[in-house]
């Protein structure tokens, strides 16, 4: 199996085969708690105007997102697993997302017509979106850790990045490390900063539920639209 880890817009756009797109602060951790609480799919668009439209045209129920970690005007949710885990209705729904970094970084892999499979990760999802690759046997597989905006690395991505390859090299990395190294990063003070609201501590916890989901979040394109769904192995 050939392994690749890049980072960033540039390498979701040279992102080739099966193509493995991370976000763990925060976006696909809040597309995973979404689909644990039954959400039907989730939209991911590159604009906010774009998912506002998914919801205006009754494509989408309803809009989850950020744009500087702050929930957009006029969307029904921002970018915080935590709030969508006491959210009162979720189940059935489909959700229109879009924030800088995890779903920018699917949308750049997916123009690019190179990869044959594109699976959006955080941690909860990590070894359930391994095993499926295992499973069906794919191999080229192209990590891409999307940290801040796509523009500056994360340890927390980055780090996610490195389990995921020990777990595909089935030389899994201990969790309880992975969880120390990025409680001493520098994003994951932001969590425990009262200046800055929009992150909640319990987005955090969230976050570094490794391996809690069994369910794997795959995207699938349809009418030129991007469509985020859970997949079991």
């Amino acid at each position: 199996m050939q392994i690749t880890l890049d980072s960033l817009k540039h390498g979701a756009k040279k992102a080739t085969g099966t193509v493995i797109i991370i976000d763990v602060f925060r976006a696909f951790t809040t597309a995973a708690v979404a689909f644990s609480k039954g959400a039907n799919s989730i939209f991911l668009t590159e604009t906010i105007e774009e998912a506002i439209e998914l919801k205006k045209n009754q494509i989408a129920n309803i809009t989850m997102g950020e744009v500087n970690g702050i929930k957009p005007l006029n969307f029904d949710h921002g970018n915080s697993p935590y709030e969508i885990s006491i959210a009162n209705k979720i189940s059935g729904l489909k959700i229109a997302q879009s924030t800088r970094s995890g779903t920018l970084g699917v949308s750049l892999a997916a123009k690019t017509n190179n990869s044959t499979h594109i699976f959006a990760t955080g941690l909860m999802t990590a070894k359930s979106t391994t095993d499926i690759i295992k499973s069906r046997n794919l191999d080229n597989i192209y990590i891409v850790a999307m940290g801040y905006q796509g523009i500056e690395k994360t340890e927390e991505d980055e780090i996610c990045a490195l389990y995921l390859k020990s777990l595909l090299e089935n030389k899994p990395m201990d969790k309880k490390h992975v969880i120390d190294l990025i409680m001493k990063s520098e994003s994951a003070k932001q969590f425990n900063d009262i200046t800055q609201p929009q992150f909640h501590p319990k987005d955090l916890e969230h976050a570094l539920k490794i391996d809690s989901e069994n369910f794997a979040m795959e995207i699938t394109s349809k009418n030129k639209l991007l469509i985020l769904k859970k997949i079991y192995n």
